[in-house]
């Protein structure tokens, strides 16, 4: 009886995995050719920006993949690749391998709007203190200060909740202004975990949609997404946030749910345009590579993808590098409306 119930076992794990590679087929290839088609593909079922850009996603493979065969060099499908890639012109587009890294650089010839933060503490600032994702203080006694270069974090890390403990610390000011010039984004939580201390209710700040299909349009219905308020205290008065074309990904959605609030005024330049959530992907030679598969809309159904969110009031700094004319601008704007 035993030795029926081996023999059962085996074969039936036998069948199971004859049904497995026929029901998810054998592993592709690794060669140029494959690699190449995999990557092409994928972008054709979910990179959602080709109308919105203007792209013949078809015509560019069909152009690039004559330039691949059995022969190609992995030096060589690397350039092919890469060159394929850099026509979507998007910062959430990124292809890593042994070679190289390949990210779209043209977001950093716009104009930088940012001072040395050096600078800023030295001429600015007062009583500056630092926690683990933020450096803060007083511009003056009735205005506080909180840079947030990033919205990264490692794994289960709470830095992003030290928010409260700021808060604390500012809590006797009548106005804040956020910093989040060149904040390149990280964790869209993050930048939630931050603008829920400096919202009143519960609102509405984006929509996503996704590509649903490789058919021309096909994308799924807008799917609401909403920030409410949260932590130990909720600051209601007046908040600037400054701005520059250096602001990426979750900063930019931190901005969209910022902006649900009325107190809330951005300043600066328009921000760099990069909000469709990223994902990862492998080839099979081993390079990883990333793309956007959601569109993000404001409260009003507006896509600012590849434009940038526009500030509430534009100011670009000078060549003067021992003056932030931005933060100028917001200490004067402020001033004025504690004033009223």
């Amino acid at each position: 009886m035993k030795k029926c119930l081996i023999a059962a076992l085996f074969l039936t794990s036998l069948f199971l995995c004859s049904c497995s590679e026929n029901i998810l087929g054998p592993d592709p290839a690794n060669t140029p050719e494959s690699n190449f088609e995999i990557l092409a593909s994928d972008f054709q079922n979910v990179y959602p920006f080709f109308e919105k850009k203007g792209i013949n996603w078809d015509s560019l493979t069909y152009v690039y993949r004559k330039e691949v065969n059995s022969k190609t060099t992995e030096k060589e499908l690397y350039g092919v690749i890469s060159n394929l890639i850099s026509n979507l012109k998007d910062g959430h587009v990124r292809l890593d391998s042994p070679l190289g890294q390949f990210h779209y650089e043209e977001y950093f010839r716009y104009s930088h709007n940012f001072p040395d933060f050096s600078m800023i503490q030295a001429n600015y600032l007062k009583d500056t203190k630092a926690s683990l994702k933020f450096v803060y203080g007083r511009l003056n006694d009735q205005i506080g200060y909180i840079y947030i270069p990033v919205f990264e974090s490692n794994q289960n890390e709470e830095g992003f909740k030290q928010i409260d403990n700021v808060l604390k610390t500012l809590k006797d000011m009548k106005a804040i202004v956020i910093d989040i010039r060149d904040n390149y984004g990280g964790e869209l939580e993050n930048a939630k975990t931050v603008a829920s201390r400096f919202i009143g209710s519960r609102n509405l700040y984006v929509y996503s949609r996704w590509k649903i299909s490789s058919k021309k349009g096909d994308f799924s219905d807008f799917s609401p997404e909403y920030i409410e308020p949260a932590g130990e205290s909720v600051f209601r008065k007046p908040v600037v946030i400054l701005s520059n074309r250096r602001c990426y990904s979750s900063a930019e959605h931190f901005i969209f749910a910022m902006k649900t609030s009325s107190n809330v005024t951005v300043i600066g330049d328009t921000t760099g345009g990069v909000m469709g959530i990223p994902v990862y992907r492998e080839l099979p030679n081993g390079w990883k590579y990333m793309l956007p598969r959601s569109m993000q809309y404001d409260k009003n159904k507006v896509c600012y993808e590849g434009k940038g969110i526009p500030p509430d009031i534009t100011v670009s700094n000078s060549d003067n590098s021992m003056r932030d004319l931005i933060l100028e601008k917001a200490i004067d704007f402020l001033t004025r409306k504690i004033s009223l």
